[in-house]
This record gives C-alpha cells, sequence and structure tokens, in this order.
C-alpha cells in the first residue's frame, strides 16, 4: 500500500486566501449520494447565508435533465428562481458544459443562445465553462456568446489523473487568456491524485501564461495539504477556493468546509472565513440523513487499490451495485481488469459522467458477453467513436475504430425521435417550458406528463378501448397523473411491441406496476 508523506513549510503566504463559493451542483452526485431537492436547499440556506462566500453554484447544465426525472420532478426554472431569492445577494454560478449542456449531443448555437439569455434573466451572473473534450471552437464560440449576454465567464481545466500520460492543454489555457476569462478553475474530480501527477501540473502551470487560479478539490486530506501548499508558496495566482462539501462524509468523499478551514488554520493561512463561527453554525444545521450512504459502505478497496485499478471511486461504487441487482457480483474483479483495457482503447476519456457511464457499460458487457470482447459495441460508444459527443482522441484504438465501421452496432439512438411538442399544445407551454423540451426532450415529456395529464388508475392491457382512451387522456388532460395498476390477468403474449413502448413510458413517469 502506497503510503502519502506530504511536507508543508508554515506561514506559507501573508496573503489572505478566499474560500469564494459552495456547489449545490450534482457534478458530484457520487458525494451527496443523492440529488439535493430545493426544499432540502431551503433548510440550509440561512447557514450559506451567514458565510461570506461569493458565489453559490446552483446547478450544471448536465444536471439539467436530472432536475425533471421523477427523484427530483422540478421544473429547473422555478428552481432556479428560488434559488435566486435564497440566496440574494450571493451571486449565482452555473457550470456550462459548452455546447455539449448535457452531454447528450452538441447543440445548436441558438438553442445555447436562448439557454444563456434565459439564465441571464434569473441573474446568473457568472459561467463557469467546461468543455470535456477540450474542442477549443466550442469553448470559443461558447465564451463569444457568453460575454455578448454580458456574463462573467470563468474557465475550466480538467485534471486527468487516470491518464498516464497527462499534460494540461496548453491552447485552451491560451483560449482563456485572451478571452476575458476572469480565472481559471484546476478541477480534478476522482479524489485519486497522485504525488508525480501534482507536480507535473505544477511545474507545467509555472512555466505557461500568467493566469488568475482557482482549485477545486475532491482528494484526502493529506493530498490536498500538499497541493494547498505548494500552490500557495509557488509564483501562481490563487484567487480563491471552491468548497464543493458542507457535510463530514467519511473518506474518501471529498473534504467538507470545516476540514479546509481547519487545514488553513493548521497551516498558519488567513482565510475570509472564521473557523469557530463555522463551527457554531454546524451545530445549528440539519442537513441530510447520511447514515444510510454508500460511501461508508466502500471498504472493500482502499483509496490506493482504486488508483491501481485506475476506476473513480464513484464509477466502482455504480460498477458493484449494477452487478449485484443482476446477481452479477463475482465478476466485479474481472469487470474492473476490462474496464481498464476499455479506457486503453478508447485513449482514456475524461473519468467523469457520461464518460464513466460509456465505460462501464462496455466492460460489465465485455465481461457478461464473455467469448468473444467487443462483439457488440454498446450504443453510448458507437455514438463516442462516431463523434456524436464531439471530437475525439487520435489514440483510439484501431481495432475498436474498425470494429465501430464494420458495423458490430445494435440501433443507434435518435435524439430526434420524440420531438413531438405539436401533441402537447394542450398544455400550452411556455417559451422557458418549450426550451426545455428542446435541451432535454425526453426528460421534459415525461414531466410535462407527470404535470399535465391524468391516467385512470386500472387498466386492462388487452382491452383496446380503454388503452386508446389512456393516450387520449395522457395527451389532453391536466390533471396530476395518477398511480397506474395494471391488472394481474394481463397476457403479456398478446400485447404488442407498441404497448409496451407505452408501458415504459409510463414506467418513467412513476407509475406502479
Amino acid at each position: 500500500m502506497e503510503i502519502f508523506l506530504y511536507k508543508v513549510n508554515r506561514m506559507l503566504t501573508q496573503n489572505t486566501v478566499k474560500l469564494t463559493e459552495v456547489s449545490f451542483s450534482s457534478l458530484f452526485p457520487h458525494f451527496w449520494n443523492k440529488s439535493i431537492s430545493i426544499n432540502e436547499i431551503k433548510t440550509f440556506s440561512s447557514y450559506i447565508n451567514k458565510i461570506p462566500f461569493e458565489n453559490v453554484i446552483a446547478w450544471s447544465s448536465i444536471d439539467f435533465p436530472n432536475l425533471m426525472s421523477k427523484t427530483l420532478n422540478e421544473n429547473p426554472w422555478e428552481r432556479l428562481e428560488i434559488l435566486n431569492k435564497l440566496f440574494d445577494p450571493i451571486s449565482l454560478t452555473i457550470n456550462l458544459m459548452s455546447k455539449y449542456l448535457t452531454f447528450q449531443r452538441v447543440y445548436d448555437t441558438k438553442i445555447v443562445s436562448n439557454f444563456l439569455e434565459t439564465l441571464k434573466s434569473f441573474n446568473v451572473e457568472n459561467i463557469r465553462l467546461f468543455d470535456p473534450l477540450n474542442d477549443l471552437n466550442f469553448l470559443e464560440e461558447t465564451i463569444n456568446l457568453c460575454i455578448k449576454k454580458d456574463m462573467n465567464v470563468e474557465g475550466t481545466i480538467l485534471i486527468n489523473p487516470i491518464n498516464p500520460d497527462f499534460v494540461l492543454p496548453k491552447k485552451v489555457l491560451e483560449l482563456y487568456k485572451k478571452s476575458e476569462t476572469t480565472s481559471v478553475i484546476l478541477f480534478e474530480p476522482t479524489g485519486t491524485l497522485r504525488y508525480q501527477l501534482i507536480r507535473r501540473v505544477l511545474d507545467q502551470l509555472k512555466n505557461e501564461l500568467k493566469l488568475s487560479f482557482k482549485l477545486s478539490f475532491s482528494g484526502r486530506k493529506d493530498e490536498l495539504t500538499y497541493i494547498i501548499g505548494n500552490f500557495l508558496k509557488s509564483e501562481l495566482n490563487i484567487i480563491g477556493i471552491d468548497v464543493t462539501s458542507l457535510l463530514n462524509y467519511p473518506d474518501p468523499c471529498p473534504p467538507n468546509l470545516i476540514t479546509i478551514l481547519s487545514l488553513f488554520h493548521d497551516l498558519d493561512i488567513k482565510t475570509n472565513i472564521d473557523l469557530n463561527k463555522v463551527l457554531r453554525l454546524q451545530n445549528d444545521l440539519c442537513l441530510m440523513d447520511i447514515k444510510d450512504n454508500d460511501c461508508n459502505k466502500l471498504g472493500i478497496m482502499t483509496n490506493t487499490d482504486l488508483i491501481k485499478k485506475k476506476i473513480p471511486i464513484f464509477a466502482y461504487q455504480k460498477l458493484v451495485n449494477i452487478l449485484k441487482e443482476n446477481n452479477k457480483k463475482n465478476l466485479v474483479d474481472k469487470t474492473l481488469i476490462e474496464f481498464s483495457k476499455v479506457q486503453k482503447d478508447l485513449a482514456y476519456p475524461p473519468c467523469i459522467p457520461p464518460f464513466t457511464d460509456f465505460l462501464l457499460s462496455q466492460a460489465i458487457f465485455n465481461c457478461v458477453d464473455g467469448k468473444k470482447k467487443y462483439s457488440t459495441i454498446v450504443p453510448e460508444i458507437h455514438n463516442f467513436l462516431s463523434g456524436y459527443n464531439g471530437k475525439t482522441s487520435n489514440n483510439i484504438s484501431k481495432k475498436l475504430k474498425e470494429l465501430n465501421r464494420e458495423g458490430f452496432i445494435p440501433s443507434t439512438i435518435d435524439f430526434d425521435q420524440y420531438k413531438n411538442l405539436e401533441i402537447y399544445e394542450n398544455w400550452k407551454l411556455d417559451k422557458r417550458e418549450r426550451l426545455a423540451y428542446e435541451i432535454a426532450t425526453k426528460e421534459a415529456e415525461i414531466y410535462f406528463m407527470r404535470k399535465f395529464s391524468k391516467i385512470p388508475n386500472e387498466i386492462d392491457l388487452n382491452n383496446r378501448k380503454t388503452l386508446a382512451s389512456l393516450v387520449i387522456s395522457i395527451i389532453k388532460n391536466k390533471d396530476p397523473v395518477q398511480p397506474l395498476i395494471i391488472k394481474e390477468n394481463t397476457k403479456t403474449s398478446n400485447i404488442n411491441k407498441k404497448t409496451w413502448s407505452l408501458v415504459g413510458r409510463l414506467d418513467q413517469m412513476g407509475t406502479k406496476f
């Protein structure tokens, strides 16, 4: 087992380091282990307002579809309006995934522009721009759109510790320098930073462009100590720390506010937030019940073991859950090895969703399918290789590219198949709701079905008349959706594919079978 020995001199700086913001974005869903509802945010908004944060990261564009899921069942714009009132006068920040927005596809410039304009109408002043594939054209275009809307832009550099050849993208840094971005966020999402990588990043930054940096952490306290110490004693212009957690989660979750403040106190580093005040506030803070948090159950592997396996902690957790649900838990070790191979074949894409989901899906399929690896390429990998998510690396395995061209793929995802907005005219969607539909079509369709439609409590799927009335009521009525119970004597053999497609859609709506 590796042992981290980090030594940092005290009194590294006489300047006050500002802890500038706190995040409620589920960009870190594995840390919260649940999506945060607006009601839960209300319970601790007063706590946040007593701490001199400059920004609240409201949510990320990648979260947009999730907000309308049956878990949260919230209108993203209504949520933003409430956040704006809760945290006034603290300004709101949105993480914007360049022209990818939700990572489902590359979006049209007009949609991105309308999205920014709508954010502006809710007093969102700051855009934290992030492009996981570092597409310079998309980055530059989105920066220009933000500037036209008179919005403050921050750049983001993803540090990818899983990629053994990772170096900071110089061209992206140059773009940030020339395009009026106020600062650059160094973001490491996996909690698996290693000493060699940290040193390489620091050395490169010292020799690169003169930029202001903020730091976003998800590592352990010993790694955090090293990073903070070395950044502060370097010549880099560090203007703030991004706090991604308020709760005292166990390792390997990210350091919370009190952990960071305690660390600064130990290093004799001045901050803009008083540790004792936060400790007093913590006693009054009742957030979420984390007794059942899966992070407490991650004692199977240490952080160092996960580094050797080259898999982020949250991806490992998801892998175990998927295999367990399918009675394939005995394949965990085999799938971990396959995960690393798929990573290498795909030239180490960023260690964040949705790319980790792509890798997991393919690795699990390769192991469960058994005899012939890549006998089927999952649709997400096909879309990735075909450039649907943006420009890919030149280092992707030639064998994998050939398999993709040869057609070892099931039917691909067609994102236009759900564009049936005209049948919902009776719902009288406003401009913002239509935009939500354009950005996250499937999720918005299901959300508005729950909101506006009414379906019967019980239905016999063999009865065509009942089915017809069900479809009509879904389209025309505006009452809340009621639970659906299918009669037990329904014979599945008599149900056609279209009916089961409808059943699947209703299941997504939260109906009970």
